[in-house]
């Protein structure tokens, strides 16, 4: 394999890193909304203490689901920043060589046409 193979690869594994981000943020959302309905069932509605503890016990789980979603965002966005940071640097530093070469090449052609 060589270094072009590795690097689509790598690029392939951050691409699904977005996905997953994607998904992750939608989930969140979902999960958003139902907190939300849990505190108006909280709020609007008269219960005797087995029900309040059954909808206590649902916005726990909510509560630690969404908890984890937002520490997997916290750890993917860091991985994708740092990506995308070096991503752009690899991409200016290919344009820097590209530019040097391309000067390179009209000095060298002007040293033989000059004899």
């Amino acid at each position: 394999m060589n270094l072009d193979e590795t690097i689509g690869k790598i690029d392939a594994a951050f691409s699904t890193l977005k996905e997953t981000k994607a998904n992750l943020v939608s989930e969140q959302k979902r999960i958003d909304k139902e907190i939300n309905d849990h505190y108006h069932v909280l709020e609007m509605i008269t219960m005797n203490a087995s029900q309040i503890s059954k909808v206590v016990k649902g916005l726990r789980g909510l509560l630690k689901s969404r908890r984890d979603i937002k520490e997997s965002l916290i750890l993917i966005e860091s991985i994708l920043t740092n990506h995308d940071s070096k991503t752009a640097q690899r991409t200016k530093r290919v344009g820097q060589y590209e530019s040097e070469a391309k000067v390179a090449f009209n000095q060298i052609m002007e040293m033989i046409k000059n004899g």
